[in-house]
């Protein structure tokens, strides 16, 4: 992700909205067999958080980590870090209560900072420097704020979510209480592996995830999905006609 000449198909290269695509097969992977289709799509997202939490590895066992965006990416972390040995919480807002609904479902412990009961707790957690980690998937700065106000001196910090160039963070905090901060951006090779076989062991459930399914001719009613916040995923299906 980092080779400054990198191109991805879809975003550098037109070609992710095709019903057809030709890649070199060293970059396909075998999927765990009976992986719904449409779910292993989130395989990649999947593959990046995998970068951000287990290379190296971030989680250890009983840790407290606190994940922030309830939305396919933060709730995939909160599995990664589960997976790991971590008691996680998935944080969102009122605007979450679908996703946040969904990450209940998958035995994950919510909470929303439009509620002064969670807020007040998880501050007193913070306080009690009793979290561990703290795993920022919301890319708002605000988030960025409050997730290094909870971390534990010399825990982690891992921001996953994309933010603007210029954010404004109490750095001084970071130094004072010495947290560890990791940044990820996209995957490897390594966390693909890693992450197909997290897949394999059945330790992330990804079809819970997948809100609508639509063939390529509906690409503006995906869009308006996604501007909406409907949902969690929607994926295309080319072969739909």
């Amino acid at each position: 992700m980092l080779c400054r000449d990198r191109r991805s198909i879809g975003s550098g290269v037109d070609g992710g909205f095709a019903s057809h695509l030709v890649v070199p097969a060293v970059l396909l992977h075998r999927l765990p067999p009976g992986l719904d289709q449409h779910a292993a799509a989130l395989t990649e997202p999947l593959a990046c958080v995998c970068n951000a939490l287990l290379d190296p590895p971030i989680v250890q066992s009983g840790d407290r980590v606190v994940v922030i965006g309830a939305g396919a990416v933060g709730i995939l972390a909160a599995q990664v870090a589960r997976s790991a040995g971590g008691r996680v919480e998935v944080v969102g807002t009122a605007a979450d209560a679908e996703r946040l609904a969904v990450a209940g479902s998958l035995g994950l412990a919510t909470s929303s900072i439009d509620n002064p009961a969670d807020v007040e707790r998880l501050t007193a957690e913070g306080d009690d420097r009793r979290i561990d980690v703290v795993v920022e998937c919301a890319g708002v700065e605000a988030a960025v704020r409050t997730g290094l106000s909870l971390v534990r001196p010399q825990g982690h910090y891992v921001q996953v979510g994309l933010l603007p160039d210029n954010v404004a963070i109490p750095f001084g905090l970071v130094v004072t209480r010495e947290i560890r901060i990791r940044a990820c951006f996209g995957s490897s090779p390594t966390s693909w592996l890693r992450a197909v076989a997290l897949l394999d062991a059945d330790e992330v459930e990804l079809t819970a995830l997948i809100s609508a399914v639509l063939p390529l001719r509906e690409w503006s009613a995906a869009f308006r999905r996604l501007e909406d916040r409907m949902g969690i995923k929607t994926v295309f299906d080319p072969r739909l006609a």
